[in-house]
């Protein structure tokens, strides 16, 4: 089996969507809060669907924000738990990955969509592929997202795990970045199979994809805090997040966020640690 991490279409640099002025930095003016975000979508897509929650929490607090997009989802994980941002919105697989490197986080909010709050993954291939089962996707090409990505890689591969198929069985696994570039894979020839989130094959049921297996459903994305953030912050962001729902603004930071996105609600870490231990398979 050859491993390959594919380059992604569109991709950009790390980028840092600043909302402070320089006018502030001047005048010495404390440096704003980061929240991070993982590249599950192209940066500038991220970038886009995150300004208006970030212009909500700067204006509630009175403290600027900004926005950090990681350009991985490993690089993401190191800097929640590093410290480098200071609120993130991760994904389950990353949450757990973050709990196994640095720690328990604190979970200020978990999002709900309009369809609940759990989410599934897809291992989908072409409508005229011939593949049919799980146990035949050996000896095949497989486009994942990332290591670190919970319906993008974690999920699906414990899925073929449990069907009999390991890792080396596979003819080949990719890695292209985000979801989007996952199911282009599989349309454009560059896979035979493909995993993503459910909300991704939505885009593309219809229009040259099928789905092969779906994955459980797991809680989906947490917001966590930085380790050391002090409890008042804490408590406030996570009453910001959760408050929106009832907030003039939280409509457009909805609609904006996208996947159908329809209100924050509170959590905790136990949560996940029901997927903490279905995910052992593929450590």
């Amino acid at each position: 089996m050859r491993w390959r991490v594919r380059p992604r279409r569109g991709w950009l640099l790390p980028l840092l969507l600043g909302l402070a002025t320089a006018a502030g930095a001047e005048t010495g003016e404390d440096a704003p809060w980061r929240l991070g975000v993982h590249p599950f979508v192209a940066t500038t897509e991220v970038m886009e669907r995150f300004r208006p929650l970030v212009d909500h929490l700067s204006a509630e607090t009175g403290e600027a924000f900004e926005l950090h997009v990681a350009n991985s989802y490993g690089a993401h994980v190191r800097a929640v738990g590093d410290g480098d941002v200071d609120l993130a919105y991760i994904g389950p697989a990353g949450f757990v990955r973050l709990w196994e490197t640095h720690g328990e986080h604190p979970v200020l909010a978990r999002e709900v969509l309009g369809s609940g709050a759990s989410f599934r993954g897809v291992l989908v291939v072409r409508e005229d592929h011939a593949i049919e089962t799980l146990a035949q996707v050996a000896g095949h090409s497989v486009a994942f997202v990332d290591v670190d990505s919970t319906m993008g890689y974690r999920m699906p591969m414990a899925l073929l795990e449990r069907a009999g198929v390991a890792a080396d069985d596979l003819g080949q696994k990719q890695f292209f970045g985000n979801h989007f570039d996952t199911a282009s894979a599989v349309l454009l020839g560059d896979a035979d199979v493909a995993a993503m989130r459910e909300e991704m094959f939505e885009r593309f049921e219809g229009r040259g994809l099928r789905a092969l297996a779906y994955t459980p459903a797991v809680p989906r994305h947490p917001f966590v805090a930085r380790r050391g953030l002090d409890a008042e912050r804490r408590e406030q962001w996570s009453a910001i997040l959760i408050g929106l729902s009832g907030h003039a603004d939280g409509p457009a930071v909805f609609a904006a966020l996208g996947g159908n996105v329809a209100e924050f609600v509170s959590g905790t870490a136990e949560e996940y640690r029901g997927l903490r231990e279905m995910l052992e398979v593929t450590r």
